[in-house]
């Protein structure tokens, strides 16, 4: 367990778009992912459509259980890989699903001044040889098109032609 504890950095509020990538395989691994994917509602929601004799309701009643369970699950996993002075956002969310959310309204940015400035950014890149290794330009070149295409630009639209 101990080991299991240091395998995810704690979340600082820098290089949020690694960690996240890591806590989603992290919570895939967990089998908790669909905690953060839809709210808590929907995925109880399931359930209360079941029709209710003796032993469909004990099925219902055990699966609402698990779900409240791995929910809470979810939501100690991420808080658990969470600086103390990231805490003060979440503290508040009842649902893994809101907690993601907070994070998610913080710290990724979709708007159109950061696509721009990314979009500026790649274009302006260079490689130096003299400065770095073709593998150092290239990760950069990778996390650039990464940011902007997770910022909301659709690069694979098709080109068109102003005149």
């Amino acid at each position: 367990m101990e080991e299991e504890r240091y395998r995810l950095p704690l979340f600082d509020g820098k290089n949020y778009n690694d960690w996240k990538f890591r806590m989603e395989i992290y919570l895939d691994e967990k089998e908790v992912l669909e905690y953060i994917e839809n709210p808590l509602s929907s995925l109880l929601h399931r359930h209360e459509e079941c029709e209710d004799n003796a032993t469909t309701k004990k099925r219902k009643e055990e699966a609402i259980l698990k779900i409240k369970r791995d929910n809470k699950k979810c939501k100690s996993l991420i808080v658990q890989r969470l600086q103390d002075d990231q805490l003060e956002l979440i503290k508040d969310k009842p649902t893994a699903y809101d907690v993601w959310k907070a994070l998610e309204g913080r710290f990724e940015k979709r708007t159109t001044a950061n696509r721009m400035t990314l979009s500026q950014k790649l274009n302006l890149l260079k490689y130096r040889p003299n400065e770095e290794t073709l593998n150092e330009f290239c990760l950069k070149f990778d996390r650039l098109a990464r940011e902007l295409k997770q910022a909301g630009d659709k690069t694979d639209r098709p080109m068109t032609k102003v005149s």
